[in-house]
């Protein structure tokens, strides 16, 4: 299971990046469990 999931996401993420020209990011909360996030916050409160 853990291997088709890496699958599947790879995927969709190189999709999205050739859709969209980046990576697929989210709005940072504090409330969410923080390592579920992989880098840093942009200026507009963003991250990858």
């Amino acid at each position: 299971m853990k291997q088709a999931m890496e699958i599947y996401f790879t995927k969709l993420l190189k999709e999205w990046k050739a859709f969209n020209g980046t990576l697929s990011m989210t709005e940072w909360t504090e409330e969410t469990e923080q390592f579920i996030f992989e880098g840093e916050k942009d200026e507009g409160g963003y991250i990858v």
